[in-house]
């Protein structure tokens, strides 16, 4: 398989660079807008943290995308999100101006420990 090929093969030891590359483009193809199956799930989140009567929780958002979702969750308390598409994290952070939105690798990027860091 050529590392040009853009299907997601767990055989295949993806580099940073090409993740990012395959996202970018998968989010621009597929993100722009979101269908009705994905925001069904996503009008969910909101109805499963409702009833749960935590005061202002912090929330991580891994795989935040365009933001779509985390321009929900901040009603209930202050989101980070991350995402390895760097496209996809400058609309989110047009969309969720007062989230905290990092474009990178989760298992790499190195996020607040302490929740007074957090906005």
């Amino acid at each position: 398989m050529s590392p040009r090929t853009h299907r997601l093969d767990s055989s295949i030891d993806w580099d940073f660079s090409s993740q990012r590359r395959f996202w970018n483009a998968w989010d621009t193809q597929h993100l722009q807008t979101i269908d009705e199956e994905t925001r069904r799930r996503g009008n969910e989140v909101p109805g499963l943290i409702s009833p749960l009567n935590l005061e202002r929780p912090r929330i991580l958002e891994i795989g935040c995308g365009n933001g779509w979702l985390a321009e929900r969750l901040v009603s209930f308390g202050p989101v980070t999100g991350v995402d390895i598409a760097d496209q996809a994290i400058q609309q989110a952070r047009l969309r969720v101006p007062c989230a905290e939105l990092h474009s990178g690798d989760i298992l790499e990027i190195s996020l607040p420990h302490d929740s007074s860091t957090l906005s």
